[in-house]
């Protein structure tokens, strides 16, 4: 999604779907099976191929010819503006000038509006059919057999090449879905590809790799589906949201984070970074703090209340979360047949954990991958209160993990690993279930030997992490990586980020770079580069200090031989938005977590 969208989502709390980056992948044969079991990948939200038609089967556009882009389908920027200015214009002068509110006409037209623009195309009617034809390009075969555009597109949202030159590409299913539909549709359509790769391969069994959104089907299948059991070798489990994420939870409970210091405060510097973030601090004080709040918590109502029969969006608010939400939009008898298919995802989700020890005991081998140490977005009240990846909190991609509190957030002086209720960890006595940060105990989750941890991962940038991509690979085609204890060396249970893939793949490009015209100290000096990148890309262990060092190298060559200057920021440009920064710290200091017009209000 463009810079311009995003920001604007993250505004009125709706960035945390489109912002979220994962992989997935999946594999199968041609008919003749090889050994390698087939794996059927079940992507996150927003990284399939989805699109938008018309009644007559053409693709919709916008107003200047262009096709609406995923995940919102949105008008064209210009209009945009000018369906927001003349529905919302006056109002806004009107409030602008009068600083109140009290008919309440500015909050409902803006939330209106906003709702129009982002979720127009997105909603479904109460029996949870889609309003408008959003279909996504499935995938009912292997890699191998798809165009070359489609396969492409999976392999720019998962780069498991390496795992097509061990497995090839027929070993690769890609399970391709649009992330606003019904998930009882969604489940009954994987488990008939979990059946079809398993008769195109000649194996009798599949792997399965649920990423992020996919852990909320893989919830469903699990509870709903058993017969599958014996369908599965493998769970390969990726940042999953098995219980939902709370920025969603506490967005259906409890709007928009309203917390004065927050509003007026940090929230918008962390969402947009410091300089975008105090611009809008000094223009949210425009408006009067009631208006504000109201404006936030309307804008919240009218989206949800747009999308409130997704059952695919229901699946990501978690358990604990789940009858306040429910008895909020879903309490009416038009809500009914809804309500029923999210009371019956919600007894899956309670039940994910049980479901999952019910596949262990009938010989399936499950794993997760899960990041930590980086904190929610700053978009409802707990977001500084757990760990989390930036976008699911700890507890639900790993699984039941103890942490500290927040990120950072040391476990207890004194701690010790305390071991789980489900006779799932085998080495409690022998073995450090503990952190080097002492930040988690992965004793206490339900997967304790099988459950590895990247140190500041960033749920957005999972694909970018070429070590979770190998270490995935890996655990997809070798029989023998059973447990976090198969090869501690090279795939430790707690390692850290890498942000790896674009200069990696970078490296493969520059390697047969013609130096013949280039200076004898510059043809070295990239060969070198390209062959430190190469030597610290096959290290599994990270070393982020070598690895930032090797990328600076390597950027720098790559930079003097392409004639590329990094761009600097003008004079002007720096001067102004520093003192864009100040005066917002001096107005937050001054004025205080309010509008400028709330400080001449009588109490």
């Amino acid at each position: 999604m463009k810079k311009h969208y995003r920001i604007i989502s993250l505004i009125i709390a709706f960035s945390l779907l489109c912002g979220v980056c994962v992989f997935a992948a999946s594999a199968v044969d041609d008919g003749s099976f090889d050994g390698y079991t087939p794996s059927i990948v079940i992507p996150g939200v927003f990284q399939c191929d989805v699109r938008v038609y018309n009644a007559d089967g053409t693709e919709m556009t916008d107003s200047a010819g262009n096709k609406l882009e995923r995940p919102f389908f949105l008008p064209a920027t210009k209009d945009i503006i000018s369906v927001a200015l003349k529905k919302c214009g006056f109002q806004l002068l009107k409030v602008l000038l009068t600083q109140q509110d009290k008919s309440g006409r500015f909050t409902t037209s803006v939330s209106e509006t906003a709702a129009d623009i982002f979720a127009d195309k997105l909603g479904s009617d109460e029996k949870g059919e889609l309003l408008n034809d959003i279909r996504a390009v499935e995938y009912n075969t292997n890699l191998a057999a798809l165009s070359d555009y489609d396969r492409q597109f999976a392999l720019d949202a998962i780069p498991l090449y390496d795992y097509m030159n061990i497995a090839g590409a027929d070993n690769l299913y890609f399970f391709s879905y649009y992330s606003f539909d019904n998930i009882e549709r969604l489940t009954a359509r994987l488990y008939d590809l979990i059946q079809t790769a398993k008769r195109e391969s000649g194996s009798d069994k599949v792997n399965l790799v649920p990423i992020s959104q996919g852990g909320t089907i893989a919830d469903y299948l699990l509870q709903y589906y058993p017969q599958v059991y014996g369908d599965i070798d493998r769970i390969i489990y990726i940042v999953p949201a098995v219980d939902g994420t709370n920025i969603l939870g506490d967005i259906f409970t409890e709007g928009l984070l309203d917390d004065d210091e927050a509003l007026y405060g940090y929230m918008w510097k962390r969402l947009a970074g410091d300089e975008t973030g105090s611009i809008i601090n000094l223009l949210i004080r425009l408006l009067p703090k009631s208006v504000l709040n109201d404006l936030l918590d309307k804008t919240a109502d009218a989206l949800m209340e747009r999308l409130k029969y997704s059952t695919c969006l229901w699946a990501l608010i978690p358990s604990s979360y789940y009858e306040k939400a429910a008895n909020k939009y879903l309490d009416g008898p038009e809500d009914a047949y809804i309500r029923e298919q999210t009371d019956k995802f919600h007894i899956a989700q309670v039940n994910y954990k049980q479901n999952i020890l019910a596949a262990m005991d009938a010989g399936v081998k499950v794993f997760d991958i899960t990041n930590y140490n980086v904190p929610l977005y700053c978009l409802g009240d707990t977001w500084d209160d757990v760990q989390a990846d930036g976008v699911i909190q700890l507890d639900s991609t790993s699984m039941g993990a103890t942490s500290g509190g927040t990120v950072d957030v040391t476990l207890p002086d004194g701690y010790v690993q305390q071991g789980n209720p489900y006779g799932t960890c085998s080495m409690l006595d022998s073995y450090n279930y503990i952190d080097p940060y002492r930040l988690v105990d992965a004793s206490t989750g339900l997967l304790p030997d099988s459950t590895f941890y990247f140190h500041n991962g960033n749920h957005e940038r999972t694909a970018n992490n070429d070590v979770i991509i190998s270490l995935a690979t890996r655990l997809m085609t070798d029989e023998n990586f059973t447990s976090v204890h198969s090869y501690p060396e090279t795939y430790p249970q707690f390692n850290e980020m890498r942000i790896s893939r674009s200069t990696i793949n970078s490296a493969k490009r520059w390697k047969n770079y013609d130096t013949s015209s280039l200076s004898e100290e510059d043809a070295a000096e990239l060969r070198a580069a390209v062959a430190e990148i190469e030597r610290l890309s096959q290290e599994t262990v990270v070393d982020n200090v070598a690895w930032e060092s090797a990328k600076t190298r390597f950027d720098n060559i790559t930079d003097k031989i392409s004639g590329n200057k990094k761009e600097e920021e003008s004079p002007i440009r720096k001067i102004f938005m520093r003192d864009i920064v100040k005066a917002a710290d001096i107005v937050e200091r001054t004025v205080g977590y309010k509008g400028y017009s709330d400080i001449f209000r009588i109490k």
